[in-house]
């Protein structure tokens, strides 16, 4: 890298992962890696009377809205609608939004860019 850090990273759930780039790479935009984290929803909401349409109405707020206002409100429909509201995973994604998992802003990486992306 020739003695530089790189100006992002993706990279799934690791916390272990996440701690160290904050370390070595304190000024790298770490984020984590979509993909893996709606791998992870059919076992999230393996139980639940509505799993079609949680992980619908998640793919919707992923790829269909267009600002962090309309991301903001479709989540709080979206956790009211289903009584997920205190539903640990989901919170725990969400207070780390500042991973970027559902709304990428201002990220890009090896020319993908998501329709979200300012």
């Amino acid at each position: 890298m020739h003695d530089r850090a790189p100006s992002g990273i993706i990279t799934d759930q690791d916390r272990a992962m996440q701690n160290a780039i904050g370390i070595v790479f304190p000024n790298t935009k770490h984020r984590w890696c979509l993909w893996h984290i709606l791998k992870k929803l059919p076992e999230k909401f393996g139980g639940h009377t509505n799993k079609a349409s949680i992980l619908s109405a998640v793919h919707h707020l992923v790829y269909d809205v267009q600002s962090c206002e309309e991301f903001e409100q479709g989540w709080s429909k979206m956790l009211e609608d289903y009584e997920l509201v205190e539903h640990s995973w989901l919170t725990e994604l969400y207070n780390e939004s500042s991973m970027g998992a559902l709304l990428f802003e201002d990220f890009v990486l090896g020319g993908y860019v998501n329709h979200a992306t300012k």
